[in-house]
């Protein structure tokens, strides 16, 4: 008699959606608490706006892509004045010992202290990664960026290191004749023939993942 006005309870809990309720609603308050959070995703709102995006898979592993979405695009279109990248009349280049501004270009060329956005040469080309084959090409010569930002239809090595320190780097120029940018055109050089040793690198910012590279 008992089991069988259990049975009835039940049937009428059933059939009226309370004990369907009542066991979501402790199911839900035993399993809530005891799952982890979710990740969060961070949706970049400049992806589409950015060219660079779908040839750098790097991007992800950069701090500054989440803290900053907008302001870390290395191609956002930049216009700069070409009196300010252009090699000045009267300029007389650094010279000095080759082993040691090689060396010192290499820190510099890694060094995100240049920017302003927390860039470095290193980021956008790291293992040349990200560089055109007209990179490989002897200066001057025709180079896209440099029209596109100055209206130049032709760049030097040196002028396109001030381009890039002030378009994607978000910096001011280097002192044309000082000992810091014979060093960096010295060891942007050695990236060159690099390079064109090896034409795969452009194609891969992700230089280690790279079949090509040991070749």
């Amino acid at each position: 008699m008992f089991t069988f006005e259990l049975r009835k309870i039940f049937s009428i809990l059933f059939s009226s959606g309370m004990l369907t309720a009542s066991l979501g609603f402790v199911l839900a308050a035993c399993t809530t608490p005891c799952r982890p959070n979710a990740p969060r995703i961070q949706v970049n709102p400049c992806v589409g706006r950015n060219p660079c995006a779908l040839r750098n898979p790097c991007a992800a592993k950069h701090t500054w892509a989440s803290q900053q979405p907008c302001k870390a695009n290395p191609c956002a279109i930049v216009k700069v004045n070409p009196a300010k990248i252009t090699r000045p009349s009267n300029y007389r280049p650094y010279q000095g010992n080759q082993s040691d501004l090689l060396e010192y270009g290499e820190k510099l060329y890694k060094d995100a202290r240049l920017s302003t956005n927390g860039l470095s040469c290193n980021t956008c080309h790291q293992g040349g990664g990200m560089l055109e084959p007209t990179f490989a090409q002897p200066y001057p010569h025709f180079v896209a960026m440099a029209r596109e930002r100055s209206g130049l239809s032709q760049i030097h090595l040196d002028e396109m290191i001030q381009l890039c320190l002030v378009a994607s780097m978000a910096s001011e120029p280097i002192i044309w004749n000082s000992r810091m940018m014979a060093a960096m055109t010295t060891y942007t050089a050695k990236v060159q023939q690099n390079l064109r040793a090896n034409p795969c690198a452009a194609k891969n910012p992700c230089a280690i993942k790279n079949p090509c590279a040991m070749r």
